[in-house]
C-alpha cells in the first residue's frame, strides 16, 4: 500500500492514505424469521400484539425493549438451579440492544 505524506506546520505531518475500490452493495435483503408471538410469556403476548398494531410497527421492535425493561426489574432476584440435586445456580441475564 502506498501512501503520501504532507508536512503541515513544524510538528504536524498528514499521512494520505487511498481509498480502497469500491465495490458494489449486494441487492436483496437477507431473509428474517418472523416473529414468534408464543415465545413471549403469557401476560406480555396480548400487550405486544396490541401495542404493534396500534404503532403498525413489527412485534420484535416492541417486545425487545419491553423484555429488557423487565428483566432489569427483575435484576438478580430470580435464579435457575438446572440440576435438581446441584447447587449450581444460574443467574440470567438478558441484553438488549
Amino acid at each position: 500500500m502506498s501512501y503520501t505524506t504532507k508536512e503541515i506546520g513544524s510538528n504536524t505531518t498528514v499521512i494520505d492514505f487511498p481509498w480502497p475500490r469500491r465495490e458494489p452493495l449486494p441487492d436483496g435483503l437477507p431473509t428474517v424469521l418472523s416473529f414468534e408471538y408464543d415465545l413471549l410469556p403469557v401476560k406480555l403476548k396480548t400487550y405486544v400484539e396490541n401495542c404493534a398494531k396500534a404503532l403498525q410497527a413489527p412485534p420484535d421492535l416492541v417486545a425487545a425493549p419491553i423484555m429488557v425493561a423487565m428483566a432489569s426489574l427483575i435484576g438478580r432476584s430470580i435464579a435457575i438451579r438446572p440440576k435438581r440435586n446441584e447447587p449450581w445456580t444460574v443467574v440470567p441475564n438478558l441484553f438488549g440492544r
